[in-house]
């Protein structure tokens, strides 16, 4: 919490002073987010190796070994999904530009900003739930581990539904805070609800890899991370334009995310059943 708040105020100091005072605009919003976050690190590094850390950090205890590996290979997954990211905004914003022109890029900038919240909160849930899941698959406590797989799916699918579903009720209203052009706020408008319409499906697979990576199951985890932005997002951002113009490239976002969404709910079946079947 303690970092969040450095880095945060950190930029909010900064930014002004970067952006008007020294006249460094876009380029000075960067400059004070890397400080920032910079500062923000070293915080975390140095509580880490003080005595205040409950586990201390020491360079003397800091080797590889075969624990390594399946650490990193759990968190895989969440790395593909984060780093998919820059790989979608290039394919959407090159999209946008070219088949609607800048107020569609302007449109998707803002739907997904808006989209971040709902994401910071849903991953919250999932930090929340997975150790527990972890501690307990562990422990082979699988009635433990079955009551938080189910609060897992039911505050991943209840928050997904809710929070995009007010998004999409006043879109115009979350438009306006960005921008006063009637263009950007009549097609955020009209885009919003076609864009977020399948997070509430998809709410199943962010359920779903909570469990699995509690679970340690980095294999499954790891593939519905690629499923859904690799293999469905992109071609689909790339393909549908050609057919549709560039409405296409927002309906591309609710067809991969229902799509994968049902199919983590299958996988996640299969190999929880798996799962049991070989601790009898």
């Amino acid at each position: 919490m303690t970092s969040v708040l450095i880095g945060t105020g950190t930029s909010i100091i900064l930014d002004p002073v970067f952006i008007f005072v020294l006249g460094w605009g876009v380029k000075g919003a960067a400059v004070a987010n890397v400080i920032a976050q910079l500062i923000s690190s070293v915080w975390i590094i140095l509580f880490l190796a003080s005595g205040r850390s409950a586990i201390r950090l020491r360079p003397s205890n800091i080797r590889f070994n075969r624990v390594i590996v399946p650490i990193l290979t759990l968190g895989l997954a969440p790395f593909i999904m984060q780093i998919t990211e820059c790989l979608i905004n290039v394919v959407f914003n090159v999209g946008l530009q070219r088949y609607g022109g800048d107020d569609y890029v302007t449109s998707m900038t803002i739907i997904t900003s808006l989209m971040q919240v709902v994401s910071v909160l849903t991953n919250g849930f999932q930090q929340g739930i997975q150790p527990i899941i972890g501690f307990n698959f562990g422990a082979r406590r699988m009635d433990r581990v079955r009551q938080a797989i189910r609060v897992a799916f039911i505050a991943q699918i209840t928050s997904a539904t809710v929070l995009v579903s007010i998004l999409a009720a006043f879109p115009s209203v979350f438009a306006a805070w960005f921008t006063s052009s009637p263009e950007v706020i009549g097609i955020v408008t009209r885009m919003m609800p076609i864009f977020v319409c399948g997070w509430g499906i998809f709410g199943i697979q962010m359920g779903a890899q909570c469990a699995l990576v509690g679970m340690g199951q980095a294999k499954q985890s790891v593939f519905l991370a690629i499923f859904r932005k690799i293999i469905l997002l992109v071609p689909l951002a790339l393909l549908l334009p050609h057919w549709i113009g560039v409405n296409g490239i927002f309906i591309a976002e609710p067809i991969s995310d229902a799509t994968s969404g049902i199919v983590a709910g299958f996988l996640f079946y299969a190999t929880y059943r798996k799962i049991r079947r070989d601790m009898v």
